[in-house]
């Protein structure tokens, strides 16, 4: 088919070189413009034939997707709860969402129960290591004061005899001192 196009336009380009007439001229540069055109067309036209069969083609899977969605929800809405199942459900959402809240409200005060019994644990644990501290002072206090009731206060005998000793240098000093001065005053 196209080579006989071809062959029907060589024929019309031949036919124009002979005729030098310009009206004739006229009438085949409108018909060879025809003829170019009916041979564009007919290269083109598997081309678009192949695009146009590709779109209809992926339409058509389209349609189908969207069918076989528009069934399935058609099927659904026979599944569909009534008014009354629907009132019933809003009820046991909201009794669910008071326990809810209930429930969130008392862990919350549980858990400022649980910081402020972990705080007085460990108020507890540090007054028990001040406990210790203290109690380990008093009892080196007492075994201090247990050491100088059985060393100073039993010795009375020989404090005396020290204070006694420590008396009479004193007095050794004293009178030293006043010899000392009576003989710088004269």
């Amino acid at each position: 088919m196209i080579d006989s196009y071809g062959r029907s336009i060589k024929e019309i380009e031949g036919d124009m070189k002979e005729k030098k007439d310009g009206d004739d001229m006229q009438k085949y540069e409108i018909l060879y413009q025809k003829e170019k055109q009916i041979n564009d067309f007919m290269t083109e036209f598997e081309e678009e034939k192949k695009e146009y069969e590709a779109e209809i083609a992926q339409k058509t899977k389209i349609i189908a997707a969207l069918l076989e969605y528009m069934s399935k929800k058609i099927k659904q809405q026979d599944k569909l709860p009534t008014q009354a199942d629907v009132g019933e459900m809003k009820k046991d959402l909201k009794f669910k969402e008071r326990q809810l809240n209930d429930a969130e409200t008392t862990a919350a005060k549980l858990q400022v129960e649980v910081d402020t019994r972990t705080s007085d644990l460990q108020k507890i644990k540090n007054l028990e290591s001040r406990i210790e501290n203290e109690l380990s002072q008093v009892t080196d206090g007492i075994n201090k004061m247990e050491d100088d009731i059985a060393n100073k206060f039993t010795k009375t005998d020989q404090v005396t005899e020290e204070f006694e000793n420590e008396k009479e240098r004193l007095i050794v000093i004293k009178q030293m001192v006043l010899k000392y001065k009576n003989g710088l005053a004269k």
